[in-house]
């Protein structure tokens, strides 16, 4: 990542969140930010574990990761009940 990146989307995306009108921090609505990210972090982490029989609970771990584990369990899954 790139610190471009990083401030690209901060302009793009975080900015008029977190910023007041004269563009200081809104500490109040950092901290709700903060709290709605930790909470999505976590529950990422409990259903990529879940999905993946374990295999993956890191909530940074590349999406198409993911997907394939579960999909192979899915198939192994399916084979078992023939």
């Amino acid at each position: 990542m790139k610190n471009g990146e990083i401030q690209d989307k901060y302009e793009s995306f975080w900015k008029d969140i977190v910023e007041n009108e004269d563009g200081t921090i809104n500490k109040e609505q950092v901290m709700r930010e903060l709290y709605d990210f930790s909470v999505l972090i976590w529950n990422v982490s409990k259903v990529y574990d879940h999905i993946t029989d374990g295999k993956v609970s890191n909530p940074l771990t590349c999406p198409d990761i993911v997907i394939a584990l579960s999909d192979d369990l899915a198939n192994v899954n399916e084979c078992s009940f023939f």
